[in-house]
């Protein structure tokens, strides 16, 4: 395959359905071999098929040993992973407890950083980790509790990622 992505390999956390289906669509178009993953395995083979890649992994985002497992068994270097696991918790928060506080920062915050860990030791230079926050961060109201922290929280990971990454060996 020729295009702009050709020769390189295009991970998708959460690439069954949505912007991450639609992305794999787009990289396989433009050459790249793709690994789709997804909590759903019966939703996942049905985009393996729709997007003609052989390479998926059904497993829960928000699970740090799965995770570690499925990098750890990607059989080479990867190039881009981006992630759209996971979904934001909308809600008055003075209606949230703490467990439910504590469960939306970790699907945005410490998700991010679990996957920044376990992508960086396998990323070829040049690689791309782009992290999916949605609109809101943009903005503060009522009814969207505490994902507006949440999502704000994404960007200064990742001045802290590709420090990280440098000093264990990547650019």
């Amino acid at each position: 395959m020729t295009g702009e992505l050709a020769g390189q390999t295009v991970v998708l956390i959460g690439g069954s359905a949505g912007i991450g289906l639609e992305t794999a669509r787009r990289a396989r178009a433009e050459g790249a071999q793709v690994v789709l993953t997804g909590r759903d395995p019966d939703r996942l083979a049905l985009a393996a098929q729709e997007v003609g890649t052989e390479r998926t992994a059904a497993f829960d985002a928000n699970d740090h040993a799965a995770l570690a497992e499925f990098f750890q068994g990607l059989p080479g270097p990867i190039d881009h992973v981006l992630v759209t696991a996971g979904g934001p918790h909308y809600g008055p928060l003075l209606e949230m407890d703490a467990a439910q506080v504590r469960a939306a920062l970790s699907g945005h915050v410490v998700l991010g950083l679990e996957l920044a860990r376990h992508a960086a030791g396998r990323m070829r230079p040049g690689g791309t980790l782009l992290l999916m926050g949605g609109t809101g961060g943009r903005r503060v109201g009522h009814g969207l509790g505490i994902v507006s922290a949440a999502t704000a929280a994404l960007p200064p990971f990742t001045p802290l990622w590709r420090w990280s990454w440098r000093r264990c060996g990547s650019t």
